[in-house]
C-alpha cells in the first residue's frame, strides 16, 4: 500500500505511452500510425508490424493502475509530477482502450485474434494466433471491463476464455494441459513461460466467472506441481513435462505464483 510503487508505476506507464507508434509518428508497414507499438525484429525484412500479444503485455499494468487507482480510493493523491492518480488512471484508460480498438479488426468472434491478413510477409497472416498471445490482450479486456463495464470487452474475454479451455486436455493425474498453437494436445505441450500467460488469464476468467472453473485452477495447480516441478532445483521446461531447467524458462517459473492460493 504504499504510493511510491504507483508513483514508479505510473512514471513508467507515461514512457511507454510516449513511445507508442502515433505519438512517435512512425508508420507500421500498411502506412498506418496507431495506438500500438511496432516490431520490427521478428520479421523476414524487418517490416513493421504491432502484435496483439505485445499490446496485451504493456497495456495490462496500465489498466491495472487505474483499477488500484479506483479500489484504494487514491484519485486525489498527487504524482510527483504535479498530476493526480485520478487524472493518470483516466488518461491511461483511455489509452488502453485506443490500444485495444487498434486491433478490433483482427478479432474473431469464435474466441481468438488473427494475425493481420494483408501482412503477407508473415508465415501465418490471417491465421489465428497462439493461445498466449490472443489471451495476454484477455487479461486487458478483463480490466478494462471492471473499469467501464462496457459488455464488448467482458464478451470478448468470455469468447477467449472459453476457446482456451476448450483447448485443454486433462491428463491422468489431473493436470491441464495445451498446446503452444492450440489443437489436440502432443508432445509436451506449450513451454512454462509463454503458457504462464495463459495461466494468468485463465486465473483472472476464473474470478469472473467465465471459461474456468475454481477446479479448473485446481488442475492448473496439479500441472505445476506434478508436471512442471521436480524437485527445489529442477522445474520442466513444458507444462506436460519432458527437458528441464532451459535457461530462458527457468525464472519463469515465478509466473506461475498466481495460483498459490489454489495450492499451498
Amino acid at each position: 500500500r504504499d504510493p511510491l510503487y504507483l508513483d514508479r508505476l505510473a512514471h513508467h506507464i507515461d514512457g511507454v505511452l510516449a513511445n507508442r507508434d502515433d505519438a512517435r509518428g512512425v508508420t507500421d508497414y500498411r502506412g498506418v500510425s496507431g495506438a500500438c507499438w511496432q516490431n520490427t525484429s521478428y520479421q523476414p525484412a524487418n517490416q513493421p508490424y504491432c502484435y496483439v500479444v505485445h499490446t496485451g503485455m504493456l497495456t495490462w499494468p496500465m489498466a491495472e493502475y487505474a483499477r488500484f487507482v479506483r479500489d484504494d480510493g487514491l484519485a486525489a493523491e498527487e504524482h510527483p509530477d504535479g498530476e493526480t492518480y485520478g487524472a493518470k488512471a483516466a488518461r491511461f484508460t483511455t489509452a488502453v482502450e485506443q490500444s485495444v480498438a487498434y486491433h478490433d479488426d483482427q478479432w474473431n468472434a469464435a474466441g481468438y485474434y488473427i494475425f493481420r491478413s494483408d501482412a503477407s510477409f508473415m508465415t501465418y497472416a490471417g491465421q489465428d494466433m497462439p493461445l498466449n498471445q490472443s489471451n495476454a490482450l484477455g487479461r486487458t479486456l478483463f480490466v478494462l471491463y471492471d473499469l467501464t463495464s462496457t459488455q464488448a470487452y467482458l464478451d470478448k474475454a468470455t469468447a477467449l476464455a472459453t476457446r482456451f479451455r476448450a483447448q485443454c486436455t486433462t491428463g491422468g493425474d489431473g493436470a491441464l494441459l495445451w498446446n503452444y498453437w492450440g489443437g489436440a494436445y502432443a508432445g509436451n505441450g506449450e513451454d512454462i513461460s509463454h503458457a504462464a500467460l495463459n495461466v494468468g488469464f485463465a486465473v483472472m476468467a476464473a474470478e469472473a466467472g467465465v471459461g474456468f472453473t475454481a477446479g479448473d485452477l485446481d488442475a492448473l495447480a496439479t500441472t505445476f506441481v506434478e508436471r512442471i516441478y521436480v524437485d527445489d532445483a529442477t522445474f520442466s521446461d513444458f507444462v506436460g513435462g519432458g527437458s528441464t531447467n532451459n535457461p530462458s524458462y527457468l525464472a519463469q517459473t515465478g509466473r506461475w505464483l498466481v495460483l498459490t492460493p489454489e495450492r499451498t
